[in-house]
C-alpha cells in the first residue's frame, strides 16, 4: 500500500546537466596537491613561528588563511579520495592537508599553554 500514489517526476533542466558537469571535476588531483602543499607549507610556517618563539606579526596572515583552507582541504582531498577511489595524487594531497590541518592545530595548542620558546 502506497500513500503517495502520484509521484512528481522532475525533469532535469540544461542548468542541472551543466551544474552536474562542473560538480564532477571541481577538485582535480593535481591542484589539490598543489593547494594541499601550500597550505602545508602555511601551516607549517606559523608552526614554526609560535614553536621557535619569533615574532607572531611574521605568521599572522598565513595563520588565518590556514585556518580555514587546511580543514576545508582535508575535508574535500579526503571526501574525493573516498568518493573516486585509490589516486596516489589525491592520497598526497590529503595526507598534506591532513598534516597541515595537525600543525595548525599544534600552533593553537602551544598559543594557548604558552609551550614556545
Amino acid at each position: 500500500m502506497s500513500f503517495f500514489t502520484q509521484h512528481r517526476v522532475r525533469q532535469e533542466t540544461a542548468f542541472d546537466r551543466k551544474a552536474r558537469a562542473i560538480m564532477r571535476s571541481v577538485v582535480m588531483p593535481t591542484t589539490a596537491l598543489v593547494v594541499s602543499f601550500v597550505v602545508f607549507i602555511l601551516c607549517g610556517w606559523g608552526f614554526l613561528v609560535v614553536f621557535a618563539g619569533w615574532p607572531r606579526p611574521w605568521a599572522a596572515t598565513p595563520f588565518v588563511l590556514s585556518a580555514f583552507f587546511a580543514p576545508a582541504l582535508a575535508f574535500v582531498s579526503l571526501r574525493e579520495l573516498w568518493r573516486v577511489g585509490w589516486d596516489t595524487r589525491m592520497f598526497f594531497a590529503a595526507l598534506l592537508s591532513v598534516s597541515g590541518f595537525a600543525f595548525w592545530c599544534a600552533t593553537i595548542y602551544f598559543v594557548i599553554h604558552g609551550k614556545a620558546a
